[in-house]
């Protein structure tokens, strides 16, 4: 009696098919391990391949446990080795198929699997602690970032109990509005920080970080203040969208020319009690105007809060009207009825 086998027309695929085809009538099983390189032809790779892919993790192993009983001694290497996975998994499922010790509804047993890290209050309060005074931000976009990696507020939060990878402590960070940053080249050669001016930078971040706390400790007030992107008035073109039925027209130019004034926004933000107040100027960000706009947030939200306390910290780069170059910033301040 006669066997049938099929081949391809194309006489450069058609030898290494008979010889295939032949062999897998003489073994009667696809033995991946004993079939030499001119049996296991790229189309057959291919093939089996494409069949494990579309398999789903149980059956993956269990197809694979099988493929290496069928080898026996070192099958599981060699399997592991033809699919590129671990031989441990081969292992596994060859020992499920011995004992038939397997789920035949589930994928995994019960409490299986890696465990979902779970957004509690809880994590979200300790990340927050640990970063309280290692956030930076971006006041006009609300990106936050870090200067802590993951892996140190990993280690952090598992050594107060809470067992989290970097990993997740990343993808939590995300959640949380933190985002990755880059290198920014910006200074020049003439502008590069000698290792000693980075150690009296240390210093200095160090002391108002104390003197946070201890204000803080004491319930007294904590602000930082500054000025911040001035803004043409008019009817120009800005970041946003809102309900409309149709667009709203605005001017193609951002002329100043065009504008019926300039405004001057100046930020004061309450850490203690995590509010913020815009004070908008139409003349000059002079240090007249960065005082006056913190006694109209001391007259409007600090008396509120902190009218028995006697004393505020003021947080303020070194730029602008609140520069600590400006002696009339720092004699105007001192004029303010206490604590401002």
């Amino acid at each position: 009696m006669g066997t049938y086998i099929y081949v391809s027309n194309d006489s450069s695929q058609k030898r290494s098919q008979t010889i295939l085809r032949t062999a897998q009538q003489s073994n009667h099983s696809l033995n991946i391990g004993k079939l030499g390189s001119h049996v296991i032809t790229e189309e057959l790779r291919a093939a089996i391949v494409l069949f494990y892919s579309q398999l789903n993790e149980k059956q993956r192993w269990l197809y694979v446990g099988l493929e290496s009983l069928k080898l026996g001694y070192g099958g599981d290497k060699i399997i592991a080795e033809f699919f590129k996975i671990d031989s441990h998994t081969v292992s596994k499922g060859r020992k499920e198929l011995i004992t038939e010790n397997f789920e035949t509804e589930n994928i995994r047993q019960k409490g299986g699997g890696r465990k979902s890290a779970k957004k509690t209050p809880e994590i979200i309060e300790r990340i927050e602690k640990i970063m309280e005074y290692e956030t930076a931000g971006d006041p006009m976009t609300g990106l936050k970032w870090i200067k802590k990696t993951t892996e140190k507020i990993a280690h952090e939060l598992n050594s107060i109990g809470i067992h989290v990878s970097a990993n997740t402590a990343g993808k939590l960070l995300k959640d949380m509005n933190y985002s990755l940053r880059i290198n920014y080249k910006k200074i020049g050669a003439t502008e590069k920080i000698d290792s000693k001016s980075r150690k009296e930078r240390d210093i200095q971040f160090l002391y108002i970080k104390q003197r946070r706390q201890e204000f803080a400790a004491r319930g007294f007030p904590t602000i930082s203040v500054d000025g911040k992107k001035k803004e043409l008035i008019g009817n120009f073109k800005n970041a946003g969208r809102i309900w409309r039925r149709q667009a709203k027209e605005v001017n193609v130019y951002d002329f100043k020319s065009l504008a019926i004034g300039r405004g001057i926004p100046y930020g004061i933000y309450d850490l203690l009690d995590n509010s913020g107040l815009v004070v908008i100027g139409i003349s000059y960000d002079t240090p007249e105007f960065a005082v006056n706009s913190i006694s109209i947030w001391y007259a409007n939200e600090g008396t509120a809060c902190y009218s028995d306390k006697n004393e505020i910290l003021i947080l303020a780069d070194c730029g602008g009207s609140n520069s600590s170059r400006s002696t009339m910033w720092k004699y105007l301040i001192q004029q303010k009825p206490n604590p401002v």
